[in-house]
């Protein structure tokens, strides 16, 4: 439906010819007006769209740098997680060697801090001396297993962590037969 032609119909009937020809001249400026307008909303509007589309664009190039720092920051995390469990591998089994009842004594009080320290942060060790085998937690070095038979854990070589559940390092024993 054209609107200048709906609107000449009706006042087309009213108006003499002289206000026939003036009415046109005004609707056409109308129409020319309009047309101005709908040019100008028009390019505000895309003004809009494009800042809207550059402050997407940013918000898109922050998130891809937050994500890359998170990943940065998640391996670091591990990479020290792995440097504390090899530290503690290598301190843990001290008290295993020392004769001295001092130096057992400190050991084991160094031992309880480190082990309230990752209890902390909600991290367990896996395995006791004792325990039954559990091929999820445990990774046997002493023989290859028989999965019919029954194994007890004899000693541990490297201990096992967890957190929530996760297992963060399988731990490595030497296991016997029960």
């Amino acid at each position: 439906m054209n609107f200048l032609e709906e609107l000449k119909k009706i006042k087309y009937k009213e108006l003499s010819i002289e206000e026939n020809i003036e009415f046109n001249n005004d609707v056409g400026k109308i129409e020319s007006s309009i047309k101005t307008e709908i040019k100008k909303s028009n390019l505000i509007l895309q003004k809009k769209f494009d800042n809207l589309e550059k402050e997407i664009n940013n918000l898109n190039l922050e998130n891809d740098t937050l994500k890359k720092d998170l990943f940065k920051s998640e391996r670091e995390k591990k990479d020290l997680r792995e440097n504390l469990f090899e530290i503690l591998d290598i301190y843990f089994p001290l008290n295993n060697l020392v004769k001295d009842s001092e130096t057992k004594i400190t050991i084991d009080l160094m031992k309880k801090k480190a082990l309230n320290i990752l209890r902390k942060m909600k991290i367990e060790e896996t395995t006791n001396v004792g325990d039954p085998f559990n091929y999820v937690y445990h990774e046997a070095l002493n023989t290859s297993l028989d999965k019919n038979k029954i194994y007890i854990i004899k000693s541990i070589v490297s201990q096992g962590y967890i957190k929530e559940g996760r297992i963060l390092k399988v731990a490595k024993v030497i296991v016997e037969e029960k």
